[in-house]
């Protein structure tokens, strides 16, 4: 076969691969009214199922991923998975953590945020209303702040917090007037990613950050991308992976692991991409409140595909 044959023939591959992926994305998309804003965990093989009858470049994928989690959390595709996504990991990672002096650090880091919001002219007694939720399940946490507000916080009713309207979409407000007033004070060090970036007044000049802010992030429904991520991480102060399932060439296939399966390739693996977003080392000096060990929260992995995300976990 020549060289043309099979360079046409991997594209072709890769385009198969790519439909199938939004086929099934489009089937999911098409559930969200009634799916919940955090499904109740599934087995992570349920992601290979879905792909059992389509592309295998998937499967392998998938057979990877589950090499590495367990379970998932489904989460609705409505655009603001990814704000909901880190928030749900956010407060679930400070209840497994079991550590008092991190949780009250975070807790006075996002009360701050008021501060912040206001620097923006940002109206305190709307942002305070949107806090509050959140306010309310840190302050559920054992330890976070001087007395327990309400029945302590376990992984039941975070996830029926988490799938309460009201709840779950202040809390997703709340972060991303957090992430647009973040962008705003700190241009300097975020402007760069939108050269990259066209305005939406057309005349081929990147936009401002009140643009860019005003146009990707403040508005319900917007969905997240690259500087979203890196920008909230690092206001946050918290580490993030987020594993691509993206296209890439199906005919590489991992050497099958040990435990995997058979010699035939049909219990083949392929790695996925997986991004770490990091922050700087001494980020957390930047912090007001309580003392707390140096060092950050890790939330924990999504899974990203074209336009939705939703949460792995290795337990």
């Amino acid at each position: 076969m020549s060289t043309e044959e099979q360079q046409q023939k991997q594209t072709e591959a890769q385009r198969t691969e790519l439909d199938d992926l939004e086929a099934v994305q489009r089937f999911h998309d098409e559930q969200n009214a009634s799916r919940p804003f955090v499904s109740p965990l599934e087995p992570i093989s349920s992601l290979t199922d879905e792909f059992k009858n389509g592309s295998q470049s998937f499967v392998r994928k998938a057979r990877w991923l589950g090499q590495r989690y367990k379970h998932l959390h489904r989460t609705r595709g409505d655009g603001d998975c990814f704000y909901r996504s880190l928030a749900f990991q956010l407060v679930f990672s400070l209840m497994k953590a079991n550590d008092a002096q991190l949780c009250q650090r975070m807790y006075a880091h996002l009360n701050n945020a008021l501060d912040i919001l206001e620097q923006v002219m940002y109206d305190r007694s709307v942002t305070e209303d949107f806090w509050a939720p959140l306010r309310d399940l840190l302050s559920r946490i054992p330890g976070c702040t001087p007395t327990v507000q309400g029945p302590p916080l376990d992984t039941d009713s975070l996830l029926t917090a988490f799938n309460d309207a009201e709840t779950t979409n202040c809390i997703v407000v709340f972060l991303r007037l957090c992430l647009s007033a973040w962008l705003k004070l700190n241009t300097e060090k975020f402007g760069v990613f939108l050269f990259a970036l066209d305005s939406a007044s057309g005349t081929g000049e990147p936009p401002t950050m009140d643009e860019f802010c005003s146009q990707e992030v403040e508005p319900i429904g917007k969905e997240a991308d690259h500087l979203q991520i890196a920008a909230l991480c690092d206001f946050l102060q918290v580490s993030l992976d987020v594993a691509y399932f993206s296209r890439s060439d199906p005919a590489f296939a991992l050497p099958d692991e040990p435990g995997s399966g058979g010699t035939d390739g049909s219990e083949q693996m392929q790695a996925v991409d997986i991004v770490e977003f990091r922050i700087e080392k001494d980020a957390s000096e930047r912090l007001p409140g309580a003392e707390s060990p140096r060092g950050f929260l890790h939330v924990g992995t999504l899974l990203y595909r074209p336009g939705h995300y939703d949460i792995l976990l290795v337990d």
